[in-house]
């Protein structure tokens, strides 16, 4: 099994164009929520979203598109045969039409021409896609299939989801409150990445992907487990020999809803204990659904350079299990590895270790 290292990385988001830009303010405490311009929200309880800066409805143009282009500079220089992986939950379903049934695939060609790259695959596996993706890339360049991958994730927030979110009851009227005892659901924002994995190491913050894992509930098609055994199997699988000790922290899931929460809460008490540091960002720039795990490795990269996990936002009293992991200050790692985690609809659980090096 060959070393798969993290080569290079961008980012879009809520707080803008650029890695920087969210990196930042995520370590300052700060949120990226605006009222909703895009389509009617007034019938909504809730009716505030992460959305890009600038990003609106203009015509026949997707909107993945400005995102997707900005995001080409990374790898256009990259052979264009490069392995493309490409996660996203709904893909440009802005431009779902009778004539345009099949969004995914719309936004794959989007990225390929936009990326000039030759070939690509969808990977859609709800909220966990970018980490599913992850984990194929991992394994096709620890295997020897590939000596390098290309995993970009794109997903928006539009009515079609919109609605879907609020009809489940998963909103919230108030600001979305991660692993808070008080917390009633979750705000939706979107992001579009690109990261680059390969078994050579370089880049300025050489990086390396130590072990991904994943699972499935199967138990029920939008409530997870209760008691995270599943997660809890993730997580193990993604340690792969890394005793759970040397973990320094971990960005969580934290979609700011009951079940999620107290599900994730006991995975991660049954692997480390109650006393590792715990954050998630969709208290800062909301849900992106399919990209989400791709802000949190972006971010993990500014964790690990740090060596702190940046605060909570939105916490005010942590819920029991977890009131020695989240904190609405910046906290310490214990070690220079940080453990990343999404779930999806349909009982998917997905985790994976990445590691700081000097």
């Amino acid at each position: 099994m060959r070393d798969v290292f993290l080569t290079d990385a961008e980012l879009v988001c809520g707080f803008g164009f650029g890695k920087k830009a969210a990196q930042e303010a995520v370590f300052r405490g700060e949120t990226a929520f605006s009222p909703i311009t895009r389509f009617p929200a007034e019938n909504f309880a809730c009716r505030e979203a992460s959305t890009v800066p600038g990003l609106e409805c203009t015509g026949e143009e997707s909107l993945c598109r400005p995102m997707v282009g900005f995001l080409a500079a990374t790898v256009r220089d990259l052979p264009d045969d490069t392995p493309l992986l490409l996660a996203s939950t709904v893909g440009e379903i802005d431009r779902l039409s009778p004539d345009r049934p099949d969004t995914l695939h719309s936004l794959l060609g989007t990225v390929l021409r936009e990326f000039r790259k030759r070939n690509g695959c969808i990977v859609s596996a709800a909220c966990a896609s970018t980490n599913a993706a992850l984990d194929r890339a991992y394994r096709m360049i620890a295997l020897g299939i590939a000596d390098r991958v290309i995993v970009a994730a794109c997903d928006l927030v539009s009515e079609f989801t919109f609605s879907g979110f609020s009809s489940l009851g998963a909103m919230s009227a108030e600001r979305p409150r991660p692993y808070d005892r008080d917390r009633s659901g979750l705000f939706l924002g979107e992001a579009a990445g690109v990261l680059v994995l390969s078994a050579q190491r370089n880049g300025e913050q050489p990086i390396r992907l130590t072990g991904t894992g994943m699972s499935g509930d199967a138990q029920h098609i939008t409530a997870p487990r209760s008691d995270g055994k599943m997660l809890a199997c993730a997580i193990r699988a993604a340690l792969a020999g890394t005793e759970p000790e040397q973990i320094g922290g971990i960005l969580g899931h934290g979609t700011g809803t009951l079940y999620n929460d107290n599900m994730e809460i006991e995975a991660i008490r049954a692997v480390f204990g109650d006393e590792i540091p715990l954050a998630s960002v969709k208290g800062n720039c909301g849900h992106a659904l399919g990209a989400s795990g791709m802000v949190q490795t972006v971010l993990a990269l500014e964790v690990l350079r740090r060596g702190e996990l940046f605060p909570q936002a939105g916490l005010r009293i942590p819920e029991q299990g977890a009131e020695k992991m989240v904190s609405p200050s910046v906290q310490p790692l214990r070690g220079p590895r940080v453990l990343s985690l999404n779930s999806g609809f349909g009982g998917l659980n997905t985790a994976l270790v990445l590691e700081g090096l000097e």
